[in-house]
Parts: C-alpha cells; structure tokens; sequence
C-alpha cells in the first residue's frame, strides 16, 4: 500500500511540473504577440513598404491630410497640386517660375505644394546653390516645401518627375499626370466645372532595370523590336545556315559560319543569292593584299575560320540589312573590308541555237546563266572569270561533271550543250581584308 501511493504521489508532481511548463510556454507565446503587435505600424501609419498605392478616386490617409493642412495657414482650397520634385531634374527647376506664377494667379482657390522625396532640405539647398553659380535666374518659389517625403513616395511611387498629383477639397486624388499637364488651362477648367480629364501618368513601375531590353520582363518587350544586331559565339550542335527574311521587316540570320563567310557575305550578296556571291571564290578574296588562292595554309589566320551566328533586323529594304552587317563587322572585329573593281581577260557565257544534253555519270545540273557563271567563277577560277553578258536570267540545261574539266574540254562540252564562251573583258570584284598580322 505504502509503495502504490508513493507511486501516486509521483505521478501528481509530474502532472503540476508539466502544466507549470505549459503554461510558461502559453505566456511567452502570448507576451511575443503583444510585442509583436506593438512593433508593426498600421496600413495607415506612413511606415515604408506598408501603406498601399493609392489611385485616382482614393483618399488620403490622415497623417498625409496633416502634413498638407501644416503646409496650408490660408484655409481650405478647392485645389491641391503636389509637385515631386528633385535637384538633379533640369524640368523640375525650369517649372518652378511657372509653379510660383499659377499659384499666384489662383491664389484663392489652389495650393501648390512642393515635395522632394529623396533628399533633405539642407542636401537640396546646397545642390541648388551649386547650380545657381551657373543660373543665376534660378530660384525656388515661395510655395509650401516638404523634404524627405517619403509618406508621400509610398502613396505615390513613381519612376520620373515631374510628378503631379491633383486632389479636390476633400483630399481625394482626382489626377495623376505629367508636370506638363498642370497649366493654367486645365486648372481654370477645374475650378469652373469641378470635372477633370487630364491624361493619367503611367510608368511601368516593375521594370528590370538590370536587364537587357530583350529580356526584360521575361521577354515581354520583344514585340516592340524595331531593329537589332547580335553576335555570338558558335552554337554547339546546331546547323549550318544563312537565311535572309523578307515577310515584314527584312531579317537576316546566320548561324555557325566561318568570319571570312561573314565577310563574303556582308559584301558580296547584293542579289540575295550566296550562288551568285563573287566571293565564293578565293581567287577574288585577297588578304593583306594577296590572294587567298595563293596562299598556303599556314600563312592563312587560323581566326578567320572561327565560326559565329550572326542576326540582324533593320527597318528599311532588304540590302540594308548586308549594310547593318558590314558595320557590325567593322565594329566588333579589327580588320577593315573593301571592295575593289578591276577589269581582266575573261570570258562571256552567250546562250547558242544548237543543244545537246550530254549526261555524266555523276554532274551538276545548272537551269540558268547565272548559276552556270557562279560555279564556273568558283571551280574553274583558274581559267576565268567569266560574265553573263546580261543573259543571267536566260533558261539553258548544262550538265558538268563533278570533276575538273580541261579548258578545251569545258568549253566543248558548253558549246555542245549551247553555251559559247567567248573572250572579254570582265569586270572582277575582289573583297580585300586587311589586318594586322
């Protein structure tokens, strides 16, 4: 019996320790509350990050109601004028003579207030007598002041000033505009009608800042893209390609190319046709002054064959876009481009009377003049150049082999099919590239 109340009694303790403990842990819960509550500002106490935007229609808090009505010893207007403002806004400072004049001429019924959110009164008046030594004219008007505003910031943000905010009588915001929008017009047309039409300020006040425009707002400004240019680096994996856009604005894109087919690109594609480009052969390609062809690979900048992508969009005709590009070589790499016209012995690609197909085993098939100059200028560089005669648009059916042709060979084989070379004098483009070595 002894040893079972013993046992009892024990367990009583332990119950009176453990409610103790519990209710402990009940007052701290309750005391950190209180604290808690004590340390948190009302939604309509002026405390930074807590007070809501307000928009046209809303009412001021009290305490922003008392900050004015301190402003005001005349009594009560039918008009107040907010004027945010800082030192570093050259609008701002040249407003003011027009501010002081408008307050003036409706003296009785309106009230300009000058509020300057990011800096104190002494910060303000000494920027401003930095800036007097160089404008004397400037001078503060005689309006009602308030530094530091930052209550006013938080009913009010915004990303530039002028700011202006209009409330009526009753303190109930019946505009937020531009500084320009508060003339003597509008205000007049206030205070007869007590209607108000003026055009809303807006700022997009969640802009990123810290990103680039394309990616701003997770993309949201790319509609807006008038014209652009961008180089990258090489792109692992994908293809290799040029591709012009005509729909709309006209668009160019290139993507894992070497930087000497930039450079032939930007400079030789005035028809849109890379089959056509002059510059598809090394013997109109010269570098430092000698022609590619010549030259043994190691005497050839391994970086020339580096390859990039490449895009631009320009707001005018298709060539801009080739203009654009060669700019942006000429701007992001140290190597200046030009194109020289000489006059050679060649040979003029005339369309016969007489055809005959001639089929190889393996060939190219060219159905115009001016494909046949192209390849005939790249694989046949040695015997050429050659010109169209202006006939670049007349349809033939040539069949080439794969591989090189004599010279007399080539042109019997054109000749059977009723294509005739004959001597002139060409006009050869040749794309000089100087850098330094």
């Amino acid at each position: 019996m002894k040893k079972l109340k013993l046992q009892s009694n024990s367990s009583a303790l332990l119950y009176i320790q453990m409610l103790k403990i519990a209710l402990l842990v009940i007052l701290y819960l309750l005391v950190s509350m209180f604290s808690l509550s004590a340390q948190t500002p009302r939604k309509d106490s002026g405390a930074d990050g807590l007070l809501q935007a307000l928009q046209i229609g809303s009412i001021l808090p009290k305490e922003a109601i008392e900050q004015i009505s301190a402003q005001n010893s005349k009594g009560h207007k039918q008009l107040y004028i907010l004027d945010f403002w800082t030192t570093w806004c050259g609008a701002c400072l040249a407003s003011f003579p027009h501010l002081g004049s408008l307050q003036r001429k409706f003296n009785a019924n309106i009230q300009i207030i000058l509020l300057n959110a990011e800096e104190t009164q002494e910060s303000a008046k000494a920027r401003l007598q930095k800036i007097a030594k160089n404008n004397p004219a400037l001078k503060v008007p005689e309006l009602p002041q308030i530094y530091n505003a930052r209550l006013f910031d938080s009913l009010f943000p915004h990303l530039s000033v002028p700011h202006h905010i209009w409330l009526d009588r009753d303190f109930k915001v019946i505009a937020i505009t531009k500084g320009e929008n508060t003339n003597e017009k509008n205000i007049n047309s206030y205070l007869k009608t007590h209607r108000i039409d003026l055009p809303t300020k807006f700022e997009l006040m969640d802009f990123e800042e810290d990103k680039s425009l394309l990616s701003e707002g997770d993309g949201r400004q790319q509609n807006l893209l008038m014209g652009y240019s961008l180089l990258l680096d090489s792109i692992y994996g994908a293809p290799s390609l040029f591709k012009l856009s005509k729909k709309g604005t006209p668009s160019l894109r290139i993507v894992n190319r070497s930087l000497l087919d930039l450079f032939k690109i930007a400079y030789g594609m005035t028809n849109n046709q890379w089959a056509s480009n002059p510059f598809r052969s090394p013997a109109n390609i010269e570098l430092n002054g000698r022609p590619l062809n010549s030259l043994e690979s190691k005497d050839i900048p391994e970086w020339l064959y580096r390859t990039y992508c490449y895009e631009n969009k320009t707001v005018s005709s298709d060539n801009s876009v080739y203009t654009v590009m060669q700019q942006d070589l000429k701007r992001f790499f140290d190597i200046n481009a030009s194109v020289r016209i000489i006059s050679v012995n060649g040979w003029m690609l005339e369309k016969g009377s007489t055809q005959q197909t001639i089929k190889y085993e393996k060939g190219h098939v060219f159905k115009s003049i001016s494909l046949l100059q192209s390849y005939l200028n790249e694989a046949y560089a040695a015997i050429g150049p050659f010109d169209n005669g202006g006939q670049g648009d007349a349809s033939i059916e040539i069949v080439l082999p794969r591989k090189v042709l004599g010279k007399e060979e080539l042109f019997n084989s054109l000749k059977q099919q009723g294509v005739i070379c004959k001597p002139t004098q060409v006009k050869k483009q040749i794309l000089q590239l100087t850098y330094k070595d």
